[in-house]
């Protein structure tokens, strides 16, 4: 960064002017939580250590924040220096807002992240879950749990589907088979997770946001696979022949995938 710094001739501008301001945009860009406190300093009084701390108060204001526009502009409401420097500089509040963007993708309590487990607990929750229905299948005294669960996976599976060809029937046939393809071999929410970490906001002739569209599939996951297999794995334990190693996994991913699931949806809606 310092090196930048001193060959970018505006940066260097800054750099000379504003004392705290390379360490803020250092801790800004490093993405790494830290306890946040209101500074009341004016710009031209803020001090390495002042300017450390606005860093902190960005990552945490971002953090707050499902857009990363909202969480800059949070981040300049409760700063009087970050306020008076977008005043002054328009051009760095947009600046930040593109920075911010790469903070979320990258930082370990960032979209990537989250996405990315979401995604990986998703395929595993459904391998899982095919494992034990077909060993239901095999029991002939859990058939009954057997069309229980693939019902379930029916159902997520024709509802998936369904909202694969809502999505991108105005993108065209090709780009509409690519996302069928996906969604036919249960990995449409590993697609999904994908176009939102890499910055993939709303594709041309798309219904909706790539954001909403891995909403969708999440929920669709967790009320139509998710927790009836749940349910059902539990009824076999209390009432069939109890359960086996692989049956109790599988129970213990479901339950795991459907609380992550929860916990997101309601951290990028809250």
């Amino acid at each position: 960064l310092p090196e930048v710094m001193k060959r970018n001739a505006a940066l260097a501008e800054l750099r000379a002017k504003y004392e705290g301001f390379e360490q803020l945009l250092k801790r800004f860009l490093s993405g790494s939580l830290g306890l946040s406190r209101k500074v009341e300093m004016k710009l031209v009084c803020i001090s390495e250590k002042e300017g450390k701390q606005l860093g902190k108060n960005g990552v945490a204001a971002v953090k707050s924040k499902k857009l990363a526009a909202a969480g800059v502009d949070q981040w300049k409401l409760q700063n009087k220096a970050i306020k008076e420097l977008f005043n002054r500089h328009p051009v760095l509040e947009t600046a930040f807002v593109e920075m911010a963007h790469e903070v979320i993708r990258t930082a370990a309590w960032g979209l990537m992240w989250r996405v990315g487990i979401g995604a990986a607990l998703s395929v595993i929750d459904i391998a899982t879950d095919i494992n034990v229905a077909l060993g239901f299948r095999n029991n002939g005294e859990e058939k009954i749990y057997f069309h229980a669960m693939l019902a379930s996976l029916a159902c997520s599976w024709g509802l998936q589907i369904f909202g694969t060809v809502l999505q991108h029937r105005g993108r065209g046939g090709r780009a509409l088979a690519k996302e069928l393809f996906w969604t036919a071999l249960f990995l449409k929410s590993p697609r999904d997770a994908y176009k939102v970490a890499s910055g993939m906001k709303h594709e041309k002739g798309a219904l909706v946001n790539s954001f909403m569209e891995l909403t969708f599939s999440k929920c669709v996951e967790l009320f139509t696979e998710g927790l009836p297999a749940v349910a059902i794995q539990v009824a076999a334990a209390v009432f069939g022949r109890g359960s086996s190693p692989m049956e109790l996994l599988s129970l213990a991913i479901s339950l795991v995938m459907c609380g992550f699931t929860s916990a997101q949806i309601s951290y990028d809606f809250d």
